[in-house]
């Protein structure tokens, strides 16, 4: 659980960092045909990534 938690709070720290630096630049898009910058793309690929792992280490200590 500890690890869930520290998880959670990096996660945060990751989404408050990119929407402060969005917020600082006035929310640039990275093409016309995208309504979101690259910072947003990055974290919830960071989170999914995170999701991934915890996915695997849950499935490692089932086995």
């Amino acid at each position: 659980m500890d690890w869930l938690n520290e998880n959670d709070e990096h996660s945060m720290d990751i989404l408050r960092n990119a929407y402060n630096r969005d917020k600082s630049d006035n929310f640039p898009q990275t093409s016309e045909h995208t309504k979101f910058s690259n910072s947003v793309i990055d974290v919830f690929t960071q989170l999914n990534e995170a999701l991934k792992l915890l996915k695997q280490k849950l499935f490692c200590e089932i086995f």
